[in-house]
């Protein structure tokens, strides 16, 4: 992962970079052989594919970021409703919630950071806590049959919320297809070269255009892997609504 990092930031335009000089290269060769080149009008056609290729990736990585936040809105949503009911049920309720509701915020912290426990680890966790507090409400009604309504909208509750949160971790692994990306690369690459070319066939001294794409390429390519990880790039995903659930679930414990 780390690997990856490197590539896309700072390998990738240093490669680009080559291509252009490359294509540039290859130009003032075939000037000095006197072989004249005549356009066909295929480079504006080749170019915009490559410009469809990159806004589809985008488009995909963009998809799935906004997926992500939905879904953290919605565990947030959730998280809202257990942390009030937590306030208002009778002691024994009242506290295998709140038992719930702090181990929950432990595996959410510890999948923020970096190094994150693995997918099958938060959910093996989310499953451990679940079913712990599921043994506790059966126990508690066995104890008072006249309180099974409530139980079972407790344990809808908690099912809703595992369930929001399983998506929610599943959603770090979606990302573009790896193919998509080599493509986009390697072709990057090619137009690269055709740009380096065309700038000395065309006799451009300015390499304005080349300086663009190169920029350009760089910042989208780059924003397309950064979105495609969430928890190890500059774009992360807003947790602040879950953040701030946590916060007060915290004061209220240490103020009752």
């Amino acid at each position: 992962m780390l690997f990856q990092y490197v590539f896309f930031f700072c390998i990738y335009p240093v490669i680009l970079y080559l291509s252009i000089y490359l294509g540039g290269l290859y130009a003032k060769r075939r000037i000095k052989l006197n072989k004249i080149w005549k356009s066909i009008g295929l480079e504006s056609s080749l170019v915009s594919i490559y410009a469809l290729l990159l806004s589809f990736s985008l488009v995909l990585s963009s998809n799935h970021a906004e997926k992500r936040n939905d879904e953290i809105y919605a565990v947030a949503d959730k998280l809202s409703i257990l942390v009030k009911k937590s306030k208002y049920h009778d002691t024994t309720i009242k506290n295998s919630l709140q038992v719930y509701l702090k181990g929950f915020f432990e595996i959410h912290d510890q999948n923020l950071k970096t190094g994150r426990i693995t997918k099958e680890k938060v959910i093996s966790k989310l499953m451990a806590i679940d079913q712990q507090l599921d043994d506790r409400l059966i126990a508690y009604q066995k104890l008072n049959p006249e309180k099974s309504h409530e139980i079972d909208q407790l344990t809808s509750y908690t099912s809703d919320l595992r369930s929001s949160y399983i998506r929610l971790t599943e959603n770090y692994d979606q990302s573009t297809p790896t193919v998509i990306i080599i493509i986009l690369i390697f072709y990057s690459l090619l137009i690269a070269g055709l740009i380096g070319f065309m700038t000395i066939i065309d006799n451009n001294q300015t390499y304005v255009l080349s300086a663009i794409f190169l920029v350009i390429s760089t910042i989208m390519v780059a924003a397309i892997w950064d979105l495609d990880h969430p928890n190890l790039g500059f774009i992360r995903p807003n947790y602040q609504s879950i953040t701030e659930i946590s916060r007060l679930f915290s004061q209220y414990l240490k103020n009752q």
